[in-house]
C-alpha cells in the first residue's frame, strides 16, 4: 500500500510556478514526522550540479504539477543555503 503522503499529483508544492518549496526540499531534503508515518528524503544539493538540480525541479513540476516552473541554474544558486 502506498503512503497517502507519496502522492505528488495536485500537490501545492509541485504546482507552484516559482517552485520555491520544491527547490528547498530537493536541496535540503525533508525529515518530517507526519501524523501516520515519517517522511524522509535526503538532500541532493551536495551530490549534484546546479544544472542537474534545475532539471530535476522542472521534471517534477512537469510530471506531477502544472509544468509552469522554469527553474534555471541561477535560481538554484540563489536558493542554496
Amino acid at each position: 500500500m502506498q503512503s497517502p503522503y507519496a502522492d505528488l499529483c495536485g500537490n501545492r508544492t509541485v504546482n507552484d510556478p516559482d517552485a520555491t518549496n520544491l527547490m528547498a526540499i530537493l536541496l535540503a531534503g525533508s525529515n518530517a514526522p507526519l501524523p501516520v508515518e515519517h517522511a524522509f528524503m535526503p538532500p541532493f544539493a551536495r551530490g549534484h550540479g546546479d544544472d542537474e538540480l534545475a532539471a530535476g525541479v522542472n521534471f517534477v513540476n512537469g510530471l506531477f504539477g502544472n509544468g509552469m516552473a522554469k527553474v534555471t541554474t541561477a535560481d538554484i544558486d540563489k536558493a542554496l543555503p
